[in-house]
């Protein structure tokens, strides 16, 4: 009985077809390329390269903090915990260093850190101080400043 036949004479030539091509397919993208000469280098070996004397091959650098934490009337705030990320720990940000600020509310250290970094996130611990702010590295330096007096605004004439 042919009615009861699962099997279609059609769909036979495209199971084929379509094997053949899945075939061609893993064949054209296990082809070897050839990169010779293409590199960046000009096709010179790592013997030939120039290197300026100037170029630095140091990829952390030692930069200065100085952080400061104060009250709501600019007095400085002793003992505060600082913290220092690469960026927000919850967003995979790595410790880099910390320490607390002394009696006059400053927190100043010297850290060595990446030269591609050009900003950093703090942290502290201080309730009533913003919890986390970042601030820029500008000529191997951080500076911030934790609270403190809102500042004036400015006088305009009417």
């Amino acid at each position: 009985m042919k009615l009861l036949s699962t099997s279609n004479s059609r769909s036979h030539p495209i199971k084929i077809a379509v094997a053949c091509f899945a075939i061609l397919l893993v064949f054209a993208g296990c082809r070897k390329q050839d990169n010779s000469g293409s590199g960046t280098t000009g096709g010179k070996t790592i013997d030939q390269l120039v290197i300026p004397s100037n170029f630095s091959w140091a990829t952390t650098r030692n930069v200065t903090i100085y952080i400061s934490a104060k009250d709501n009337l600019d007095n400085p705030i002793a003992g505060v915990r600082l913290t220092l990320y690469t960026a927000n720990p919850d967003s995979g940000g790595v410790y880099l260093v910390s320490g607390f600020t002394g009696a006059d509310g400053m927190w100043n250290s010297i850290a060595s850190l990446p030269t591609a970094m050009n900003k950093v996130t703090v942290f502290n611990n201080f309730l009533g101080l913003v919890r986390q702010m970042e601030f820029p590295i500008n000529a191997n330096t951080v500076n911030g400043q934790f609270g403190g007096k809102s500042p004036q605004p400015a006088a305009t004439k009417s």
